[in-house]
């Protein structure tokens, strides 16, 4: 057994409660939009996507929880957390070095991280 098999229980525990935290966005949009982004929120709709957003990513984490314990679901968890945290970090990579210098950039490289550790288990395991 590898150490990323022998590892991944606590792995998608970790990674699923730093995931999870992003709950924040459902309560404090126009906060972690100044913070993460330095930009200022306007308007019910942008509102509205960043609390949902928040709330997307409240449930990647709690499936990443759920897949530590349950191998039956963990395949499909780990792909779908794995392609969302490429595309995050993607996009925000790609804005450039301005980007990069702020929490947000800080967050996708922590995604780059977890989305390789996520890579390497399924390697690993061959599913």
């Amino acid at each position: 057994m590898s150490w990323i098999e022998a590892n991944v229980n606590w792995i998608l525990i970790v990674t699923g409660i730093m995931t999870a935290s992003m709950i924040v966005y459902t309560f404090a949009p126009r906060f972690m939009v100044q913070y993460y982004f330095r930009e200022t929120l306007d308007g019910t709709g942008p509102t509205m996507l960043a609390r949902s957003w928040g709330l997307l990513i409240f449930g990647i984490g709690l499936l990443l929880i759920y897949a530590s314990g349950n191998e039956a679901v963990r395949l499909p968890v780990l792909i779908f957390a794995t392609l969302s945290k490429l595309a995050f970090a993607g996009m925000i990579l790609g804005q450039g070095a301005r980007m990069r210098k702020l929490p947000a950039g800080h967050t996708a490289i922590g995604d780059l991280i977890m989305a390789a550790l996520f890579l390497w288990y399924l390697a690993a395991t061959e599913l």
